[in-house]
């Protein structure tokens, strides 16, 4: 909900739901497409369990640019602890194989990644900043798990 609304500004959570479970009722076939990124890397059970509770093939794609967004560009450290996030998630009870099979492709993903340099990631925080100050948004206070895990401060208090 609120992630998505941070993630797709101007989209409006409620909204989308509302919409899905609409065209559900009616007997139409819903496709979720969701762009795997930084930001919501750590949401993907959430996003499996949505896609099970409406009924809706979920379908991801990877974003590679900008490459500050890509997980993959993330320094190892950072990357380890989603992958063992992630890790975690896969023998979830509910999770059809096709999920279990995108949080692994996840995993594999980030896992094989040799990039361990910092720029990434500090471009990823000062664009993230510019957001939150130009917005009057707070990444951390949305994201307090990410916000964390990156070490991210906010430019201004939240």
């Amino acid at each position: 909900g609120d992630q998505l609304e941070y993630i797709r500004h101007g989209a409006k959570w409620p909204m989308i739901d509302r919409n899905i479970r609409q065209l559900k009722r009616a007997g139409i076939y819903v496709n979720i497409c969701a762009s795997i990124q930084v930001y919501n890397v750590l949401s993907l059970l959430d996003l499996c369990r949505y896609a099970i509770d409406v009924s809706a093939l979920l379908v991801c794609g990877w974003v590679d640019q900008p490459k500050i967004h890509n997980p993959e560009m993330l320094p190892r450290a950072i990357r380890s602890r989603i992958v063992e996030r992630l890790s975690a998630q896969v023998n979830e009870n509910d999770l059809s194989d096709s999920m279990r099979q995108a949080l692994l492709y996840a995993c594999r993903r980030i896992s094989f990644s040799n990039v361990d340099e910092p720029t990434y990631l500090n471009g990823f925080v000062q664009f993230t900043r510019l957001l939150d100050e130009d917005r009057g948004e707070s990444f951390s206070g949305l994201f307090p798990e990410l916000s964390e895990l990156l070490a991210y401060k906010p430019l201004v208090s939240e």
